[in-house]
């Protein structure tokens, strides 16, 4: 099977996006799952650690003649977790605190200080987590140790990162493989319109061919009518669709490829515009032929000639009466450049983007009472493509300028 460069292109174009939305939507559903993971994990540890100060209040003491509801610590298996009561004169106490070698006394004062001074209820500072509870006579501030947890949800987040490295690579893999399995009937449809395009050309040339020679007969037999000749003139259009559908078709075959010489692009230009110079005098119009000399390109000449007639044809065309018609080839950057230009009615933006595909036709009434059927510009950008050039439309005062680029 064959694909032309310029549905090649596409397919590459919706080959990526393809892959850029499933590689996109895969990672936001692992980043998702592992922000929720460690989110959730955070949130759990936040309120198991609020459960744990919250249980600190719990036996009430007798002391002289009043009540006072004093914490009950203890040590847990993520930390150490102490009480200190701030009297109303300032002064610190001590409730609960087992010497675990870690803090001394002055420490966890220094702790209590730096937690009231927050002036929150609740919170985190530091390694510690803590709870203020504001009673009539006293401040109970109780906090826990939770280094060993901050080192658990640092590892967690190191291997949720090293997951979520892996996991894109992985789905970009798995993005790559899906996006190919799914264009896969694109590129069959496209390959089979092509291979359908090129069967019909040849099966219709015979009996187009037939159908000419037995016009041609019946007019020697009974003399020329107006019946023969729109016959005839219905024939000789559909022989030119035939021709350039194959044309086409010929072009972005991989059988249609011909070998690429070092080819003049100054004399290739000059031999295929003098024959349309007494045409464009002929239709009224002033023709210009700019070329600048030793301008060489690697291509096939034949469709060089081919290339500037579709321009020149399609200029003829668009012209508008006593306009000009101009055909330059200079370098630009180095580059070769040829450019046809008119004088006729500016290309409307939208169709631009368009103008260059099989079929299309701005004018259809016009067209089809031309017998042109939109696929010359097609012919044109499959030989730019051949030869590894850009063509471009470009309007601007009254002119319209097709330009192509070789590299």
């Amino acid at each position: 099977m064959f694909r032309s460069g310029r549905v090649t292109i596409m397919i590459e174009k919706l080959k990526k996006k393809t892959i850029c939305i499933l590689t996109i939507v895969f990672w936001m559903v692992l980043i998702g799952i592992l922000v929720s993971v460690n989110v959730s994990n955070y949130y759990f540890n936040r309120s198991m650690f609020r459960h744990l100060l919250q249980g600190q209040k719990g036996i009430v003491e007798i002391e002289g003649d009043r009540e006072i509801e004093r914490p009950v610590g203890e040590v847990q298996e993520n930390g150490s977790i102490y009480s200190v009561s701030v009297q109303k004169d300032g002064t610190y106490q001590l409730d609960f605190y087992i010497p675990d070698g870690i803090y001394s006394e002055g420490q966890l004062i220094e702790i209590t200080k730096k937690i009231v001074d927050l002036e929150k209820t609740e919170g985190i500072m530091d390694n510690f987590a803590y709870l203020v509870d504001e009673q009539e006579t006293e401040t109970l501030v109780s906090f826990i140790d939770i280094s060993m947890w901050q080192q658990q949800q640092v590892r967690m987040l190191m291997y949720s990162t090293l997951i979520l490295v892996v996991g894109l690579v992985v789905l970009f893999g798995v993005a790559l493989g899906l996006s190919r399995w799914m264009i896969r009937p694109v590129v069959l449809a496209f390959d089979k319109q092509k291979q359908f395009i090129s069967d019909a050309g040849h099966e219709l040339k015979t009996p187009l061919t037939i159908m000419k020679a037995s016009l041609e007969l019946l007019e020697l037999k009974y003399g020329q009518e107006e019946h023969f000749q729109y016959l005839k003139e219905e024939n000789a259009r559909m022989t030119n669709l035939v021709h350039e559908l194959l044309t086409l078709s010929r072009l972005e075959s991989e059988q249609g490829e011909k070998k690429l010489d070092q080819v003049s692009l100054s004399k290739a230009v000059e031999g295929a515009s003098l024959p349309f110079e007494s045409l464009i005098y002929e239709e009224g119009f002033v023709f210009s032929l700019q070329v600048e000399e030793d301008i060489y390109i690697t291509g096939n000449e034949q469709q060089i000639y081919q290339l500037v007639e579709i321009l020149l044809d399609n200029a003829i065309k668009h012209t508008f009466p006593n306009g000009s018609i101009v055909v330059e080839v200079m370098r630009e950057k180095e580059k070769p450049v040829l450019m046809v230009k008119n004088q006729g009615e500016a290309i409307d933006e939208q169709i631009k983007a368009q103008i260059f595909d099989r079929f299309f036709r701005a004018d259809k009434a016009r067209s089809r009472s031309e017998g042109r059927y939109g696929l010359g510009l097609a012919i044109a950008s499959s030989i730019a493509e051949k030869h590894n050039a850009k063509i471009s439309v470009e309007c601007s005062n009254q002119w319209t300028v097709f330009s192509v680029s070789f590299q």
